[in-house]
């Protein structure tokens, strides 16, 4: 009988390492939606919290007692991209192109309005200035 070889066992097995990882996703995923559904529950009781703080505060709370992850792992990080993805996609079908633009004309009109006016206060502003410092000592 020889030596074990150190390459032997299951830590060496690619099979035992998906099965492995594939249910730490799971449970991760698990924890999120539960803790997930839980906000949302907690939110609509008591009306004055909004449900994205507590989804944030959930997140802060579940990577620092260590129940997930800093870092996601690929299946998990391919599975919120896909997500976004699908959010982003649904709500440019809801958006109705016409008052896109409308809204983008109606943004840029106020845009300048709000830049006119301050330019027109630092013009007011700068000539006060100079009466201040070069006209008033001049006339006196």
């Amino acid at each position: 009988m020889g030596a074990p070889d150190s390459t032997e066992g299951p830590e060496s097995n690619p099979s035992i390492d998906a099965h492995h990882q594939m249910r730490t996703d799971l449970e991760s995923l698990t924890l999120i939606w539960g803790g997930v559904l839980i906000c949302n529950f907690v939110s609509k009781k008591y009306r004055r919290i909004s449900p994205l703080v507590l989804h944030l505060l959930l997140g802060c709370l579940l990577v620092n007692l260590g129940l997930l992850p800093e870092t996601p792992s690929q299946f998990i990080n391919t599975l919120s991209e896909l997500a976004i993805t699908i959010v982003m996609f649904s709500l440019g079908l809801e958006e109705d192109v016409r008052n896109f633009i409308a809204g983008i004309k109606q943004g840029d009109s106020e845009r300048r309005e709000r830049a006119l006016w301050k330019t027109r206060i630092l013009a007011m502003k700068c000539v006060k200035r100079l009466q201040t410092k070069w006209l008033h000592p001049l006339l006196n």
